[in-house]
């Protein structure tokens, strides 16, 4: 039988391969995007939601490279717009210097 001393060191040991799992779930969750809502390897992203009205909201999303802008409400979600994302975005809610 072991001594007291044996039971410290096994729940030591099972505290530590507790912590070494937490730990890779947590990496491979929130750093790779593997099997969660986070992360950078999903295809579909919702950048903005905005409410408009009871009911009502508009959605910007980015799917695959492609940015919508939809519509929500009592109906269903509505496709808006369309476009191709480009790498270098101004922001088009600042006037542009003259």
């Amino acid at each position: 039988m072991p001594e007291g001393y044996d039971y410290l060191k096994l729940i030591g040991a099972f505290g530590i391969v507790l912590v070494l799992l937490y730990g890779l779930y947590y990496y491979l969750h929130n750093l790779l995007g593997i099997g969660g809502a986070r992360g950078k390897g999903r295809l579909i992203r919702i950048i903005e939601t905005r409410v408009v009205g009871r009911n009502r909201s508009l959605i910007l999303a980015e799917v695959d490279g492609f940015r919508l802008l939809l519509a929500s409400d009592e109906e269903g979600l509505h496709l808006l717009k369309a476009w191709e994302k480009r790498e270098h975005c101004s922001d088009t809610s600042q006037p542009s210097p003259s």
